[in-house]
């Protein structure tokens, strides 16, 4: 299988990547997952306001749907958006439940 030796070594990179950079633990669809949790200050149109995301694994999410909800850091989400870094991780976009 041609991609396998890169596929193989991406997975061991994301887990060092989680491991040293995982800042939030969330429950996801009801799967408790590690990630990275932040909240991008953004100004469309002059409306202050924050954009919650949390980055994860794609493979610990596999399935994850728009809706699903998502629960960290004491608040209540639904999945906004995803969007697959290419690598390996998953960028989900979260709005308050």
């Amino acid at each position: 299988m041609p991609g396998a030796p890169f596929a193989a070594l991406e997975a061991r990179v994301n887990r060092v990547a989680r491991a040293r950079m995982a800042n939030a633990t969330a429950v996801i669809a009801g799967v408790e997952v590690e990630g990275i949790y932040d909240e991008h200050f953004i100004s469309p149109s002059g409306i202050e306001s924050f954009d919650p995301v949390f980055q994860v694994e794609a493979s610990a999410v596999m399935g994850i749907r728009h809706g699903d909800p998502v629960a960290v850091r004491g608040g209540n989400f639904t999945v906004a958006e995803l969007q697959p870094d290419g690598a390996g991780w998953l960028v989900v976009r979260l709005e308050k439940a």
